[in-house]
């Protein structure tokens, strides 16, 4: 199965276990009883592609929380128009109204909330260029994203602003520590902007701020824009090398600057987290290395040697491997930490490092680190080089043992299932399941050696699961695996061979 999947950057060096129910959601909570929402956005930078004579369509990676708990919006019909009535639910399930909005919020059924965000585009000179009122949906089919962990580990509300023309009457909400895509031209209608870096506004409108009683220092987002034409050719996306150039263009500073931020937010979240019980053994799952497959050698354009393989690193433990991302607002690093999980119930959390965005081809989403390293030795393993592979989105791409007792059959149908996201997400899940492996082949960068300055010979190439000890596991006995590769010159012609 070709690879969609992800990675990280560093970890820290011990992992610290606590317990589920932390102090505070990682954006914090208001004081006030009735939940209300905050907007925030992924990052203060982004790059938006554009072919020629085409209008700019972006996504801003903006996101809107709940905070203070669920928020939960009833929508009915009244007449011929629309009550909206935000609702309070409580520990037994009952209900009770604690707002209702204003006549006039909500006139279409499927387009969500009237007005609730102004967009503003303003050029270097600080003109404005484009203004318009945009609505909101409290659902969002796409990016969603977790905030914390005090509230459900999948959604409770529907994925979209679900009603048509025969709805009486629908429920809206954001989940407690939830968080949904706020707004992008998507919703209104591509821009007709030159080339350059323009700074782009989003604000809740006045009308929201008060009948929402919404803080207004989490009322708007800043975001830097970069527009850029680009003309590769037929078929490019972001993650081919063509259009990379271009995103790199941009994107490459931000990236570093990232890199040395997240390591501190990752210490940031090792002081925050308070010790408690240590996760219940029999939930931990268990990362087994199989031998690499597929070996074989290519030669480069440029005239290097790759010995390029396949690799598999399986869970046959008691519990499915759960690592989530969570990104402080403007950072370009996630913190990681990894979940567990006994007959369905969270037990425990451990602080594991961080995630990084990928940007090469055939990859484009977040990856975690340490999850696996792959080395090429002699015999006494003193001689050989390393994969430059060192990151992965964690998912169940193959079966390996579905007997084992706690096998999930249905990976991905629970709703607690991989999600590597995109470059503005700002939480992702990764998970490896009971009974599956997660398989990465050899057509993806880093998945492979150079071997050109290597002389002919025996070598193993080895595949280690958490190398580094970060991940908690019922052992580390059978992390690592080796297969011998036979490294042969004849007649001029240089081969590879796995007996």
């Amino acid at each position: 199965m070709g690879r969609f999947l992800g990675s990280a950057l560093a970890a820290l060096s011990v992992v610290t276990l606590v317990s589920v129910g932390w102090v505070t959601p990682l954006w914090g909570r208001p004081a006030g009883a009735t939940p209300t929402v905050a907007l925030t956005a992924a990052s203060t930078t982004a790059v938006v592609q554009r072919y020629p004579g085409e209008p700019v369509w972006w996504d801003l990676g903006a996101y809107v929380s709940a905070v203070g708990g669920a928020f939960e919006l009833h929508v009915s019909r009244h007449g011929r128009g629309w009550t909206v009535e935000q609702v309070a639910r409580g520990d037994d399930g009952t209900t009770r109204v604690v707002r209702r909005l204003p006549r006039g919020t909500v006139t279409d059924i499927g387009a969500g909330l009237v007005g609730f965000f102004e967009l503003t585009v303003r050029d270097p000179g600080g003109n404005v260029v484009h203004r318009s009122l945009m609505p909101f949906c409290p659902g969002g089919d796409y990016n969603l994203a977790r905030t914390g962990d005090d509230g459900p580990d999948t959604r409770t509300y529907s994925d979209w602003c679900a009603g048509s023309d025969l709805t009486r009457a629908t429920v809206w909400g954001i989940d407690r520590d939830w968080a949904v895509p706020a707004a992008s031209p998507w919703d209104d209608q591509g821009l007709d902007l030159a080339d350059g870096t323009y700074e782009v506004t989003l604000r809740i409108t006045d009308r929201y701020l008060r009948a929402l009683e919404i803080d207004p220092t989490r009322s708007s987002v800043d975001v830097r824009v970069e527009v850029v034409t680009v003309d590769p050719g037929w078929g490019c996306e972001p993650p081919d090398e063509e259009c990379e150039a271009v995103v790199a263009s941009g994107g490459g500073d931000r990236r570093a600057r990232g890199r040395d931020a997240g390591q501190g937010q990752a210490r940031n979240a090792a002081d925050r987290v308070v010790p408690a019980v240590v996760a219940d053994a029999d939930g931990l799952p268990d990362l087994i290395s199989l031998p690499a497959f597929a070996v074989s050698l290519s030669v480069d354009d440029a005239g290097r040697q790759w010995l390029e393989f396949a690799a598999n690193v399986w869970n046959g433990g008691d519990g499915p491997l759960v690592v989530e991302g969570f990104r402080q607002p403007g950072q370009d690093l996630m913190d990681a930490f990894q979940y567990f999980y006994t007959d369905g119930r969270k037990t425990g959390r451990a602080v594991v490092g961080t995630l990084e965005f990928d940007r090469r081809d055939g990859h484009h989403h977040w990856h975690f680190t340490d999850f696996a390293r792959y080395r090429l030795t002699d015999a006494g393993g003193t001689r050989g080089v390393r994969s430059e592979k060192e990151a992965f989105c964690l998912a169940p791409t193959d079966a390996i043992d579905l007997t084992l007792a706690g096998a999930n059959w249905r990976p991905g149908s629970t709703g607690l299932h991989t999600a590597c996201g995109w470059d503005n997400s700002i939480w992702i899940r990764e998970i490896l399941d009971v009974g599956w492996g997660d398989t990465y082949y050899q057509s993806l960068p880093g998945q492979s050696f150079d071997v050109t300055d290597l002389p002919d010979g025996i070598y193993y190439l080895e595949v280690t699961a958490n190398p580094d000890g970060r991940l908690r596991e019922l052992t580390t006995d059978n992390n690592t695996s080796r297969r011998k590769v036979e490294l042969r010159t004849s007649r001029g012609v240089r081969t590879a061979r796995t007996p």
